[in-house]
């Protein structure tokens, strides 16, 4: 009988740990989750208008970027941004750490590329502790004789550690076609929707924008600089 009862505490004492363990993880999710969001909100106020953020050039003609921001209680914001042509590899870049500094040229966020098919990349992280939210959007675009046409967008997100979902909108170009040098410019968004486990929903807009800067007909190249934004909806 006894031997009965002491093995009935224990059982019961195994699952009451069980529980508090299991509480304390889902409590601990729901917290990265909402910090998470904080952290977000606190980007938005922070960036409050088009960022444009001086990239290196290297000598195969691609374009980067790496900037962070420090926000409060440790949470970072990190934004990569690459422009290059469509058959380059440079996007694998990203994600390989530090490009080698000896193969930059000079810094500018508006450059003389040449006619061809192109895309700029925004690719912004949002890290709190070990937790992560990741937006990005590709821009693909042509420049040529007419200026600059949008072609279409690639968007991609994901999260890491964080107990919540995010789920990418459709790709929405603004404006298709920039005409006038000095004066126009094209761009798109998408919108991101982030669902919490705690039933918390919050939707966030990334936008990249390529302009119109100048044009040289005779030796076939145009003048471009690239800005990204991003907001609460």
């Amino acid at each position: 009988m006894k031997r009965k009862l002491l093995t009935m505490i224990l059982s019961i004492s195994l699952i009451l740990s069980l529980t508090s363990a299991f509480s304390f993880a889902e409590t601990e999710q729901n917290s990265s989750a909402s910090m998470i969001l904080e952290k977000l909100d606190e980007v938005v106020m922070l960036l409050e208008e088009e960022q444009e953020t001086e990239m290196t050039l290297l000598n195969d003609g691609t374009l980067y970027a790496k900037k962070e921001y420090v926000l409060e209680d440790d949470g970072l914001l990190t934004v990569e941004l690459l422009d290059e042509g469509e058959e380059m590899i440079g996007t694998e870049m990203m994600n390989q750490g530090p490009l080698p500094l000896p193969l930059a040229l000079a810094g500018s966020n508006s450059l003389w590329k040449a006619y061809g098919k192109r895309y700029f990349t925004a690719k912004a992280t949002v890290s709190y502790k070990d937790s992560e939210v990741h937006f990005s959007l590709e821009n693909h675009y042509t420049l040529s004789a007419n200026g600059i046409d949008e072609r279409y967008g690639v968007s991609n997100a994901d999260t890491a550690k964080v107990d919540c979902s995010i789920i990418e909108g459709t790709v929405i170009i603004d404006d298709r076609m920039a005409r006038t040098p000095g004066d126009s410019d094209v761009n798109m968004y998408c919108t991101y929707t982030i669902k919490a486990t705690t039933g918390v929903t919050c939707k966030y807009k990334l936008g990249t924008t390529v302009k119109y800067l100048n044009h040289d007909k005779t030796n076939k190249k145009i003048k471009v600089g690239q800005s990204w934004s991003l907001k609460k909806v």
